[in-house]
């Protein structure tokens, strides 16, 4: 069966290979092979889908998927899916998300905000520098009720 969004002269199938689950994506004239990720296999798919229909060749779809992780802003791929995200009202991590995630595992302090669904990427913004320019909360005072002489 062929996906509704791709055109009709990409094939894409998925076979299980010596390096792991395999998607080939083919045309009339070139074939491409992408590895796809243990744990993230629906939503990479759904990406190559998002890729062929969009018209990105196919050596430039295998190259986002195996020659970079990160965002990099020459990559079609990536701008494509940066506008989907926005369009989502999210984004890709960036370096202040990374540095705030690194901190949350050697004991730092890390601000967890919810934020509600539905939310433009100019609003969230918005939301970020006003948390920015927020006080931070002070920390309480310990009140010891044993003497002092206890202590020392």
């Amino acid at each position: 069966m062929i996906h509704p969004i791709i055109p009709r002269h990409t094939d894409i199938s998925v076979r299980m290979s010596h390096k792991g689950l395999t998607a080939i994506l083919s045309n009339l004239d070139q074939a491409v092979e992408i590895v796809l990720p243990t744990g993230r296999v629906e939503r990479t798919l759904d990406n190559i889908f998002l890729h062929a229909a969009s018209g990105i060749s196919l050596p430039k779809i295998a190259a986002h998927f195996t020659d970079h992780s990160l965002a990099e802003p020459q990559c079609p791929c990536c701008k494509l899916e940066g506008r989907i995200l926005s369009g989502q009202g999210r984004h890709t991590m960036r370096s202040e998300d990374l540095f705030r995630a690194a901190r949350a595992h050697t004991g730092g302090k890390v601000e967890i905000r919810h934020i509600r669904p539905g939310l433009s990427g100019a609003q969230i913004a918005d939301l970020d520098r006003r948390a920015s320019q927020r006080k931070p909360t002070p920390e309480p005072v310990k009140f010891v009720s044993t003497p002092i002489e206890e202590l020392i």
